[in-house]
């Protein structure tokens, strides 16, 4: 009767176990989309030195970086650093999607936003994170921007933010992801 259990005990566990590893990889904000997302997050307080990688050729006063670090479902990770002396802050951005097809790119829109809100960021020193914001849904602009802030207690984040947005260039869309500090001049009183 023992061995019954022990079997039935063993069998209980491997098939909780693969359901988790199963919706682990299915669930937003889960897996390897909020693992990426966090070592960027954690890698900030360094101005994302750490996840830099070669260079790109430079553009109007930029210096762009590939970086090591990229995010399921993205293309051209990259951080940016401008030659201002008093901006030292860099951004770091992916292109999520660059297309003709205004439904798709608005349903990556949404939910690249609400990957980012559900994930979990596990910071350095164990404690765990959250994004927090308000879709914004305005439909059919030319240009339509969600921000969440991180609720770490470091002053460091304070003004950190994750935009995710939504460009039209008249033929095609584009849906991309920003990290980066925002200035005071673009802090408004909801933010």
């Amino acid at each position: 009767m023992k061995k019954y259990w022990l079997t039935a005990a063993a069998l209980i566990f491997i098939v909780s176990f693969s359901q988790a590893q199963f919706y682990r990889g299915i669930l937003p904000g889960s897996g390897n989309f909020g693992d990426s997302l966090s070592k960027i997050i954690v890698d900030f307080k360094s101005n994302f030195r750490n996840i830099q990688g070669d260079a790109i050729p430079q553009q109007m006063n930029t210096d762009i970086y590939e970086s090591k670090i990229t995010l399921p479902g993205t293309t051209q990770n990259y951080i940016m650093r401008s030659h201002s002396a008093n901006d030292t802050m860099a951004t770091w951005q992916a292109m999520v999607y660059h297309g003709e097809d205004y439904d798709k790119a608005l349903k990556l829109y949404k939910s690249t936003f609400h990957k980012i809100k559900n994930s979990a960021i596990r910071l350095s020193d164990r404690s765990v994170a959250h994004f927090n914001g308000k879709l914004n849904n305005e439909r059919h602009a030319s240009f339509v921007t969600s921000s969440l802030t991180v609720d770490i207690g470091d002053a460091n984040y304070k003004k950190f933010v994750a935009d995710v947005e939504m460009v039209s260039n008249f033929l095609t869309y584009e849906v991309h992801i920003n990290l980066h500090v925002k200035n005071d001049d673009d802090l408004t009183p909801d933010d």
